[in-house]
This record gives C-alpha cells, sequence and structure tokens, in this order.
C-alpha cells in the first residue's frame, strides 16, 4: 500500500500523499493524484486499489465527491457508498488477479479525511476496505468508518519555574515553553515514520516540509510507496498546496 500522512500542529496541519497506484496485478505507475482539496478547510487522501482499469481511476470519482462535500465522516460515507461495493463485486468476479495481495495486506482501499476549522479544532476520520482469504481465495469484507479524533486542538503550554533567592523566597514565577504538541498519522507502510514519527514538524518553513516529506517516500522500502508527493496544509485561513504535481494526463496534454 502506497502513503498517506498527517503531521497535526498547533497553528496548522501538514498531509502528503505519494503518487504510486496499484490496480490489478500489482503496482503500474507514479502519475495518480491521491491528495484533494473538499471545501476551504478540509483534505482527503485515498491509498490502495487505485481503479477497475480500462482508466476508470478512483481519483477521478473522489475528487468529483470532495467538490460536493467538505465534512470528513460525510464525505467518507460517500466514498463508501460509491467505491465499496463495487471493489468488492470487482474483487469477486476475477479473486485469482488479486491474489499477489495476500498475505501482506489486510486492507484493499482507505481514505482519510481531516478538517482544520479557523478555531483549531481537527477532526479525522479513516475508511477502511479489508481484504482477507475465504478458501484460500480473496474475498472483500465490511467497510468501516473509524473516528481517529473529533473536536482536536492541540495549544502551546508553558511550565512555571519558581525562582527563589538564597534564603529561600519566592521572587518570581519564570514561564519555560514547553515543546509544542503534536499529532502524526499515516496510512500505508512507512519505515522512517515508525522511527521517528515526529520528524516532520508542521510548525516548520514550507522547506523544511517539503524536503522531510521527500525524505519520508524515498527512506521507504516498500516498493508500493513512491513517485511524485502531493503537500499540502491547512491553517486559520484554509488550505494551501505547498506542491501540486500534474497527473499523468496534463503532462500528456502539456
Amino acid at each position: 500500500m502506497s502513503l498517506i500522512a498527517a503531521f497535526v500542529g498547533t497553528s496548522r496541519t501538514v498531509l502528503l500523499a505519494d503518487s504510486r497506484v496499484s490496480t490489478r496485478g500489482g503496482y503500474v505507475a507514479d502519475g495518480s493524484r491521491k491528495l484533494f482539496q473538499a471545501g476551504s478547510h478540509t483534505l482527503c487522501g485515498i491509498v490502495g486499489l487505485a481503479g477497475f482499469g480500462g482508466g476508470d481511476l478512483f481519483s477521478t470519482r473522489v475528487e468529483r465527491l470532495c467538490a460536493q462535500e467538505n465534512r470528513p465522516r460525510e464525505l467518507l460515507c460517500a466514498i463508501r457508498d460509491e467505491l465499496c461495493g463495487p471493489i468488492a463485486k470487482y474483487v469477486a468476479e476475477d479473486p485469482e488477479e488479486f491474489q499477489w495481495l495476500l498475505p501482506d495486506s489486510e486492507i484493499i482501499f482507505a481514505a482519510l479525511a481531516i478538517r482544520r476549522n479557523a478555531s483549531g479544532k481537527s477532526d479525522l476520520f479513516e475508511l477502511q476496505l479489508p481484504i482477507g482469504q475465504f478458501e484460500g481465495k480473496p474475498f472483500v469484507g465490511k467497510p468501516t468508518i473509524l473516528m481517529k479524533f473529533e473536536g482536536l486542538r492541540l495549544r502551546r503550554h508553558q511550565e512555571m519555574i519558581p525562582v527563589k533567592s538564597v534564603h529561600g523566597e519566592l521572587l518570581e514565577l519564570w514561564k519555560k515553553p514547553l515543546p509544542p504538541q503534536r499529532v502524526t498519522y499515516w496510512i500505508g507502510a512507512c519505515d522512517a515514520l515508525e522511527k521517528y514519527p515526529d520528524m516532520l514538524d508542521p510548525e516548520g518553513s514550507d522547506a523544511h516540509i517539503l524536503t522531510v516529506s521527500d525524505y519520508i517516500v524515498k527512506a521507504s522500502t516498500d516498493e508500493e510507496t513512491g513517485g511524485g508527493l502531493d503537500v499540502a496544509s491547512i491553517d486559520s485561513t484554509g488550505v494551501r498546496w505547498l506542491r501540486r504535481k500534474k497527473t499523468e494526463e496534463e503532462n500528456n496534454h502539456g
């Protein structure tokens, strides 16, 4: 499975997604778009199976749904209703074609949606579509939507350090800033984040974020992770793209 990762800080959230796609028979290309904007303060990413073949990529459908809904839970419900039933049918029609996913993969498709409002509160939900084995053949289970957090707001904290005189009298309280709070969440195999989940600082400069994002993907030993990156942030003013790669179709048309 490829990679999508979210880094939540006190003043902004950063999402990154690679572009390697997998269709029936294995990963095939590095030109797919898997990170999408939904409204002014929401981002959505997808990983796993990329399409039904014949040019019917899930990215096109998800981008359309993101233009219609910006609430994370409701957006993932729409993606579930659009894709999960057809994916299960697709696998059932020719299960041998998906044998390559097993036994390593437990999820055939997943989506993540996160919203950060102007006050800094964040909601993150994940859609999972599992794949397993029955009588030696792949089969798709029931989709689930999981709330990872809702209404989360990270704050900057300070520790009050007493400053005393040589006689033990309290002179003042010194405010010592504590390290900023962060939350890192990702879907997919990622060696770098497994070892150092806080390696990307969402409060850092854009240059820092892009450099570390590139390293995270390049350091992965999973052959299904790679290709160009989409990187975006959400702060009080809304979504801002730090890097937006062209799709293969856009490259072909100049």
